[in-house]
């Protein structure tokens, strides 16, 4: 029988801390591969360049949409970082107004996270990879209602912005607010002692502040409530498990039964499909839930419970997500983020931690929400 908790060897300070930085690491080691859908042409290119094995960090990006410097998190990671930001200013207490201010000052027109001006024009699809980062629809639909609000003399919808959308940036951000709120109820013996009502209202606010759609919405709930389990000391088959049974009763969302069923599915299927074969089933773009199934079944098929929680599985699953191509860099955010809370950050692979560029300021971020 699988086991339904972790070994008592990592902290929840040091578990909550790897849940952050594991999203940040991993997204930013696959951002010069990311968005590559001809996975033979991503493998040929891996292959020549001697890093089939270790396709992390590559020093020359192949990225087909944009090229930014190595070590800089694709657009998913962003979000985790300014996220974190937004809290660690208001010292781990979440404000949907300041987290969205915090957005509009990072991506937009000549913002600090480098993004360039807005509104910008597009680049011909013949005429890219841009050298710049990339804006998601999300963003740009938030940035244009924020800047034309503004440019008609009219209070700012700040909180109101969302654009109806059901791609990954809703779960794959939402790190920072579940190691904030796990900082705050450590004292629990389980996750079943926690009320999780005030932090799935932060998930739902602060998903919403770009993207509104239903299905993006409940995906960024579920995975808080599994990254919470896992935090607080679950092993992450247990948490899902458990996580996809709480939906499959709760009828308060129309989508809650067929994310109980996906969860259920990655399960069920963890060790009797290669993971890539699993990526190609379901689909390899943005879309949600596929990609959040398939981010959970990166996870559950590269660790093994009888196993001490190590360095490799976070190797194991994240390599593997990044093999199978398409939008790898939001599932990474999450499946770096659910192994990162499993082993802890000090278990997490320190060469990678050295070339993310963001860690610096995160870990100076992070101890001011972990308390």
């Amino acid at each position: 029988m699988a086991a339904s908790s972790l070994d008592s060897t990592t902290t929840i300070a040091d578990r909550s801390s790897g849940l952050v930085l594991g999203g940040l690491i991993a997204d930013a080691g696959g951002q010069p591969i990311h968005w590559i859908y001809d996975v033979a042409k991503l493998h040929a290119s891996l292959s020549d360049a001697g890093r089939l094995e270790q396709p992390e960090f590559l020093p020359h990006s192949i990225n087909p949409f944009y090229r930014i410097a190595t070590g800089r998190n694709t657009v998913y990671g962003d979000q985790i970082f300014v996220l974190l930001r937004s809290l660690a200013s208001q010292r781990g207490q979440y404000d949907s107004e300041h987290y969205a201010k915090e957005t509009f000052a990072f991506f937009g027109n000549e913002g600090d996270g480098g993004y360039g001006p807005f509104p910008a024009e597009p680049v011909p699809r013949d005429q890219l990879p841009q050298h710049k980062p990339w804006r998601t629809a999300t963003l740009r639909h938030f940035l244009t209602t924020i800047t034309d609000a503004q440019a008609a003399g009219q209070a700012a919808p700040w909180t109101q912005a969302g654009l109806v959308d059901e791609q990954a940036d809703s779960f794959a951000k939402v790190g920072p607010l579940v190691a904030a709120f796990v900082s705050r109820h450590h004292h629990h013996s389980s996750a079943a002692d926690v009320d999780l009502a005030p932090l799935l209202a932060q998930v739902e606010a602060a998903a919403s502040i770009t993207q509104t759609g239903p299905i993006a919405t409940a995906s960024a709930l579920a995975a808080a409530r599994i990254l919470f389990q896992v935090a607080l000391g679950s092993t992450v088959r247990a948490a899902v498990v458990s996580v996809a049974s709480q939906l499959a009763s709760d009828t308060s969302r129309e989508v809650n039964a067929a994310l109980a069923a996906g969860l259920t599915d990655a399960v069920a299927r963890a060790h009797t499909i290669e993971h890539a074969a699993f990526a190609k089933e379901l689909g390899l773009s943005c879309s949600v839930p596929a990609s959040f199934f398939v981010a959970v079944h990166a996870v559950l098929s590269a660790t093994d419970e009888t196993e001490t929680p190590s360095t490799e599985w976070y190797l194991r699953a994240v390599r593997q997500t990044f093999l199978a191509g398409g939008d790898s860099a939001s599932r990474s955010c999450l499946i770096g983020s659910l192994i990162g809370a499993a082993i802890g950050a000090a278990r997490l692979p320190q060469e990678w931690l050295a070339q993310a560029l963001a860690v610096p300021q995160a870990r100076t971020y992070l101890a001011s929400i972990l308390v």
